[in-house]
């Protein structure tokens, strides 16, 4: 008898021992398993103007590995704590996937960024679309240098718009054509506004772009000073001036929407570059000699054929 209960007493100890071996190896199995992601974020602003940054900062748990934002606007990050800069006006979504070895997990935030245009009023100091010249001669608010002589107003069906003023330079040549009108140059802060098409006429010669956009303080091809903003590459790169970034490209036969905000703050000139509507670049300059003395809008058109149209100038006091 004291056999058989020393047998069951043994049967029993074996069974609730492996019972404890077994919870505690579950418990340590518990203990080392991981956990996928649960993604979260924030951001230091919802509101901004164009051309603002934002700074993003991830808040996901169980310690993920990876990261993968999308901005809504094109712009992703695989950075844990980005930055991203918004050129448009818009409401952006804005999404972010994070992930370790366990896992994966996504957070996405509907319409988070609203970006708006910037708070600054402007008044007009001219349009000129052309439309009042007489045809096939030189628009008489403008004046010519270098082949500029040769340029005029024209309806060729390249677009919707009933006259264009046309420049060209001498095809093949070291001629370009080049035409100027004034601007009221007692403000600070201007924005130049424009519209470009290269016909795909002519030859490049000892000029190597297909015109350009800019301002000067004469209307000299020889003497005084400029500020070249936009050149249109024989590449078909946009370029900007002075840092020489491509900023866009064009086609022959297809117009082309340039901007370009112009301000001068103390010995320091502001620019802000903007390409069929969408901010694309931005820079700062040391003022040049006699940056207050420029005043004449500048077109060029390399030793190429192209068009101008819907130029406007604009001014504000901000």
């Amino acid at each position: 008898m004291k056999t058989k209960q020393k047998f069951l007493a043994l049967i029993f100890y074996c069974f609730f021992s492996s019972i404890i071996v077994f919870q505690n190896s579950c418990k340590k199995d518990e203990e080392n398993k991981g956990y996928e992601p649960v993604t979260a974020f924030t951001s230091n602003k919802t509101i901004i103007t164009e051309g603002e940054t934002i700074s993003f900062t991830d808040q996901s748990t169980n310690s993920p590995t990876i990261w993968s934002w999308n901005f809504g606007d094109g712009g992703i990050s695989t950075q844990q704590n980005p930055a991203h800069t918004y050129n448009s006006t818009g409401t952006y979504t804005i999404s972010l996937n994070t992930t370790n070895d366990y896992g994966s997990d996504t957070e996405t935030k509907i319409n988070y960024i609203n970006v708006n245009p910037e708070n600054i009023s402007y008044s007009t100091l001219w349009f000129d679309n052309f439309n009042s010249y007489q045809l096939n001669i030189l628009p008489s608010n403008w004046e010519a240098s270098g082949n500029g002589d040769d340029s005029y107003v024209t309806n060729d069906d390249y677009s919707s718009y009933p006259y264009s003023f046309s420049i060209q330079g001498i095809s093949g040549g070291n001629w370009e054509g080049i035409n100027y009108r004034e601007y009221d140059n007692s403000y600070q802060h201007y924005q130049f506004e424009f519209e470009y098409l290269f016909t795909g006429e002519g030859q490049v010669g000892n000029h190597n772009c297909f015109g350009s956009f800019g301002i000067k303080s004469n209307t000299s091809w020889t003497s005084g000073y400029g500020r070249n903003f936009i050149r249109f590459e024989t590449n078909n790169d946009i370029t900007c001036y002075p840092s020489k970034t491509v900023i866009g490209g064009f086609n022959a036969n297809e117009w082309i929407k340039g901007k370009i905000d112009y301000k001068i703050s103390e010995s320091i000139v502001e620019l802000k570059y903007y390409i069929n509507g969408q901010l694309v670049h931005q820079e700062n300059d040391n003022a040049i000699n006699e940056e207050l003395q420029l005043k004449y809008v500048r077109l060029t058109s390399g030793d190429t054929r192209c068009l101008f149209d819907n130029i406007k100038v604009k001014y504000s006091t901000q």
